[in-house]
């Protein structure tokens, strides 16, 4: 992956990887949306166009953190990070034969946020972490940042607690498999 900007926004990406397993490499460009496009009869066609919530002016475009083949099925997958104020907002995406499909299942408050796993940004930005934590093989994801999973009995100015939370591959998506709070 290059980054052109590689020192702040905007931070557009383009990486060019076989993402879809037909030894054509496929282009994403995350610009002010997410694209990636695919070669079919000799053209480059979009695959997948993951637009800004309809609050545009409140968040960043979608962008390509990782692609990694974490669950060792051969097919890479593509980790996407989108701020959404006042969230960092995390998807996995990997290619089901004819689209890409988000492969992470994560509890969310609204059906914006059902499928991304998310955390709060109020003190400091979430990061994640991509590593086999329980020595598998297969990789886990793992977030940190302010996390509820009750946001709504956080009141508006109170910090919201410290948590790692852990998705790990169940056999057909990366689900949470715990949630270690640290504190405020």
């Amino acid at each position: 992956m290059e980054l052109a900007y590689p020192h702040g926004y905007p931070r557009p990406v383009v990486s060019s990887l076989d993402l879809t397993g037909d030894n054509t490499p496929e282009i994403a460009v995350s610009l002010s949306e997410l694209y990636i496009f695919g070669c079919r009869s000799a053209q480059y066609v979009p695959l997948l166009k993951e637009p800004l919530p309809d609050i545009a002016n409140s968040c960043d475009a979608p962008v390509i953190e990782h692609v990694l083949d974490m669950n060792m099925n051969g097919r890479p997958e593509v980790l996407v990070h989108t701020y959404f104020l006042p969230y960092d907002l995390w998807q996995v995406l990997e290619w089901q034969g004819d689209t890409f499909r988000n492969i992470l299942s994560a509890p969310g408050p609204d059906e914006y946020f059902q499928g991304r796993a998310f955390v709060h940004v109020d003190t400091s930005a979430g990061h994640v972490e991509l590593s086999d934590t329980d020595g598998d093989g297969i990789t886990e994801l793992l977030i940190y940042g302010g996390f509820s999973d009750n946001p709504a009995l956080i009141a508006p100015d109170d910090p919201w607690p410290i948590a790692i939370q852990t998705y790990a591959w169940d056999g057909s998506v990366f689900s949470q498999k715990s949630v270690e709070y640290l504190g405020n």
